[in-house]
């Protein structure tokens, strides 16, 4: 006799999540390496099988300090972003922090 559990198991291989590239745009869709103080600029992270995952985003290899939903980030750090894409566009303000000693 043949029940419903007899029947083979496929196993699927786990794929490791990963970040395939992060670089800024500007806010006309520019690639930029070099951002001016209180710029609006677009944060865009590729990823691969890490959408439903949560990161811890740093951006503290910078001159400036980030702005996000009108807060700005403690340590340049971006706690616990849900990734809900595998391309994520991140809308981020430039301001000047204790990093270079100036000010707006």
């Amino acid at each position: 006799m043949k029940t419903e559990f007899d029947s083979p198991v496929l196993e699927m291989p786990v794929q490791e999540g990963r970040i395939i590239q992060a670089y800024f745009e500007d806010e006309s869709g520019n690639k930029t390496e070099i951002a001016k103080p209180s710029q609006k600029v677009i944060l865009i992270i590729e990823t691969k099988y890490l959408t439903g995952k949560k990161a811890n985003i740093d951006l503290s290899d910078s001159q400036f300090d980030y702005e996000y939903n009108g807060k700005i980030l403690e340590n340049d750090i971006l706690n616990d972003f849900e990734i809900t894409s595998d391309t994520m566009r991140i809308e981020l303000k430039t301001v000047y922090g204790g990093k270079t000693g100036c000010r707006e």
